[in-house]
């Protein structure tokens, strides 16, 4: 999925012959937990950023690109400036 997100800008979701969820990758990926529940995954760093996001961190939803996280982390590090 690391390479889906990264060369695609939209996406289809197939579950059972019927589309379970189309959009950007940023807009797909929020929903971590039900693509799991098909058999599918999400980047890694989406799923860094939703464990941080667990931890306290102001992490933006549909971040997913490793270097989208690391500026939100560096943001977070800063006081959110």
């Amino acid at each position: 999925m690391d390479d889906v997100g990264k060369y695609c800008d939209r996406l289809f979701v197939l579950n059972r012959g019927e589309v379970a969820y189309s959009g950007t990758p940023a807009e797909v990926f929020t929903h971590d937990s039900r693509l799991h529940d098909i058999g599918l995954d999400v980047p890694e760093c989406a799923k860094l950023a939703r464990l941080l996001r667990e931890e306290g961190f102001d992490m933006p939803w549909g971040i997913y690109r490793p270097e989208d996280v690391r500026d939100a982390i560096l943001a977070n590090l800063r006081g959110g400036k």
